[in-house]
């Protein structure tokens, strides 16, 4: 019997079409070049990459944060404040270091930060020193990751109140079936599939397995608690736990 649980248990879930990622990353592309074009000589392709966010993307501490807490804002990571990036940019093949240079760089560093905030809808960027909340990483969070292309090494935590606005544009993909959602077990009772449930390995002797008939029961060294990976086709699906009937634990071997 499997335990599901109470609907209000459950939360939201928000994907994202390619199409958006890919028109989201056009937009901020776009609006990079023109920042780059108005301060620099810069004219090589610089692309912008969007996809959804893991958690490494938590591990890089924000620099910058745009609009509001949680799932409101926008968060830039720590490299966008490497000086010697933008300088780079701005003074290509040139060492210069002085209080004019740096005012220079930091005009031109608010300027970036000022036209990605315009474009995404979102307020002026504050500084900060936190990293992106563990929310943006959970699986249909609505949450987006954009990254720059070298040598602008920009990664943009964008959350998933900020970016609403993206996924909801026209052109998103239409439901494939309008029919009535039902549970799991319901929808696939009539359905076959062949898993392989993968368990903590066991020795035996040669003359011993050799000997093994369908019907003969192993003892296994794996626990109850331990979870036992469920794979189709070599893909692993999820991981389950091994329940306990009659005080014991067993897996009968079956003729193919």
């Amino acid at each position: 019997m499997v335990a599901w649980l109470p609907p209000d248990t459950g939360r939201e879930l928000r994907w994202w079409d390619e199409r958006h990622l890919q028109s989201l990353a056009q937009v901020l592309t776009d609006a990079t070049e023109s920042w780059l074009a108005a301060w620099t000589a810069q004219r090589s392709a610089l692309r912008v990459h969007c996809r959804l966010p893991v958690a490494a993307d938590l591990q890089e501490q924000a620099a910058y944060v745009f609009g509001g807490s949680d799932g409101a804002g926008a968060w830039l990571g720590s490299r966008s404040a490497d000086e010697a990036v933008l300088a780079g940019l701005l003074f290509p093949g040139s060492t210069r270091t002085g209080a004019m240079a740096r005012a220079v760089l930091e005009r031109f560093r608010a300027d970036g930060l000022q036209r990605l905030a315009t474009v995404l809808g979102l307020t002026s960027p504050a500084s900060c020193v936190e990293a992106p909340p563990e929310g943006v990483a959970v699986p249909g969070s609505g949450a987006v990751t954009a990254e720059w292309a070298a040598p602008l090494p920009w990664r943009l935590v964008i959350g998933a109140a900020a970016a609403a606005p993206w996924r909801s544009r026209p052109g998103a993909s239409t439901a494939r079936c309008a029919g009535p959602l039902a549970a799991v077990h319901e929808a696939l009772f009539q359905r076959e599939f062949v898993l392989q449930v993968e368990l903590q390995g066991c020795e035996l002797q040669l003359g011993a397995l050799r000997d093994l008939r369908p019907g003969d029961v192993i003892r296994l060294p794996h626990r109850l608690e331990a979870p036992a990976n469920v794979r189709q086709e070599g893909r692993t699906l999820f991981s389950a736990h091994l329940g306990r009937q009659g005080g014991a634990k067993a897996v009968e071997l079956a003729p193919a």
